[in-house]
């Protein structure tokens, strides 16, 4: 498994924007810079693979614009070229709850074995700092700025709907979130720079 600089990843990431425009882009430059602050702060994540990870958690976008498809050509492309451990956070990040992936293949026409292998893959493995660290900040940030989490939880439902496990995604997100600000004895949205709205 090759490790992926910070540049060598920004070359990537240029060639993919190439490819394909569009939202991600942007979003994408986002999560990298959450998770690069965030990580900063913590006692044991590196920053520098942080930003990686969050600019690269997007890059099937560049190949397939579905909903969860994209996990799929993210991993294949990134696993081709050797580099493993993103092409891991490809497939993570788009399920902080595990069993989602159950209702989304009923959602969009994954092939069998497709549905299979990103099962047997997320079941198979423990998530990380790094993973549980991009699934959150996957849902801190919108292309135009950092968001708080209700917020983009209601963008994507918006976007795509809701299913019988939605709850049990924002649960997880949530939980996420509280195990981040517990390493950190700060908040989230402290360190990016968001000021949430005082309690009603």
């Amino acid at each position: 498994m090759k490790t992926l600089s910070r540049n060598k990843a920004l070359e990537l990431f240029e060639a993919a924007t190439k490819e394909k425009s569009g939202r991600w882009i942007k979003h994408s430059q986002n999560v990298a810079k959450a998770a690069e602050q965030i990580a900063s702060n913590h006692p044991t994540l590196d920053k520098e693979t942080a930003y990686v990870y969050g600019l690269l958690h997007d890059y099937g976008r560049s190949k397939e614009q579905t909903r969860i498809k994209h996990v799929l050509s993210g991993y294949e492309a990134l696993t081709r070229l050797g580099y493993d451990d993103v092409a891991r956070i490809c497939v993570t990040h788009s399920f902080p709850y595990k069993n989602d992936i159950g209702d989304v293949f009923h959602c969009e026409k994954f092939k069998q074995n497709e549905y299979d292998f990103i099962w047997k893959y997320i079941q198979s493995i423990e998530y990380t700092d790094y993973d549980k660290l991009i699934q959150l900040c996957d849902h801190l940030a919108f292309e135009s700025r950092y968001c708080l989490l209700e917020e983009r939880m209601v963008d994507i439902a918006m976007r795509y709907g809701v299913s019988p496990l939605t709850i049990e995604n924002w649960r997880c997100l949530f939980e996420i979130k509280a195990h981040f600000e517990q390493i950190l004895d700060n908040s989230v949205y402290n360190i990016i720079n968001i000021i949430p709205p005082p309690p009603s």
